[in-house]
């Protein structure tokens, strides 16, 4: 993936119950210079995570995989999928592949997930995998299998949750319109006690963390000024961060200036991000000046 979005996969997709693909483009070498992430401003293209040029696609591979291994614990399991096989010539798949999981692990061996990381790596025909072929294509298949392998240990491994709990996950999974997308610690702890009858605010923290490691909603205890409010809709939060990651900086000309600052240096103005929220996500600039 684009690594603007690393802050995404961290914050919002990641949690110690994940297991993960990582995906790279098996049809260009490992040893050749990573693809521009670049951005356009009046003209001139910046890319901010490779200003030198140097970062290799074995580079961006490992880079994803230590985002990846900030998140997972002993107990996740992480599979890395090479695609495009057929757009390398039939007759030099085979040695391609070697080399390539080969140079992976070698690069990987000194790290300290290395144990964790999935033998072998798999290796997918794109023009197979998504068609009536995939049932007989044998990696698929065995990929499938490993996929279905970390599944069924996750269901082997049994967390006993109150069914009391129960009305509050399926108002979650509704998305329904009444709740708003943040809504304050408080206000959780009162829908608690009247969908669940939950008394104990140890139960209510209890419940709010279970329903954070399932990705249904987001509580960021370890920031203090995060630490009250909750997030119940992840995809507003998706929506209103990828605004901020790639805005359209012919927007205004007014906020060029406040466009090159965040791209070259990362630093992103108040007033640019009340500017890309109200023109591109609505209710955000609201919520977001609410939640100063």
């Amino acid at each position: 993936g684009q690594r603007a979005y690393a802050i995404l996969q961290h914050l919002v997709l990641a949690n110690t119950r994940c297991h993960y693909l990582v995906v790279f483009d098996a049809s260009v070498p490992l040893d050749a210079p990573a693809r521009p992430e670049t951005f356009g401003l009046h003209g001139v293209e910046f890319d901010v995570f490779n200003p030198g040029g140097m970062m290799t696609n074995m580079d961006v591979l490992v880079y994803w995989l230590d985002v990846v291994f900030q998140t997972v614990n002993d107990n996740g399991r992480v599979i890395i999928v090479g695609t495009k096989l057929d757009k390398i010539p039939f007759f030099k798949r085979s040695q391609r592949k070697q080399d390539a999981e080969e140079a992976i692990f070698n690069r990987l061996k000194y790290k300290s997930y290395f144990h964790l990381v999935e033998k072998p790596v798999f290796f997918v025909d794109n023009m197979r995998s998504g068609s009536f072929f995939w049932s007989r294509d044998r990696s698929v298949v065995d990929l499938l299998g490993k996929v279905m392998e970390a599944v069924n240990n996750d269901l082997a491994m049994q967390v006993q949750v109150p069914l009391k709990w129960l009305p509050f996950t399926n108002l979650l999974q509704q998305h329904t319109e009444n709740l708003p997308p943040i809504m304050k610690l408080n206000d959780i702890t009162q829908k608690a006690q009247q969908l669940c009858g939950i008394r104990s605010d140890e139960e209510t923290k209890r419940m709010v963390e279970f329903h954070h490691s399932l990705g249904l909603l987001l509580h960021f205890t370890s920031t203090p000024a995060l630490c009250n409010n909750v997030v119940v809709d992840v995809e507003w939060l998706l929506t209103v961060t990828s605004a901020l990651l790639h805005p359209l900086s012919t927007e205004d000309p007014q906020f060029s200036k406040h466009f090159c600052l965040l791209h070259t240096h990362g630093i992103l103005l108040e007033s640019l991000a009340m500017h890309i929220w109200s023109t591109r996500c609505s209710q955000s600039s609201k919520l977001m000046t609410d939640e100063r």
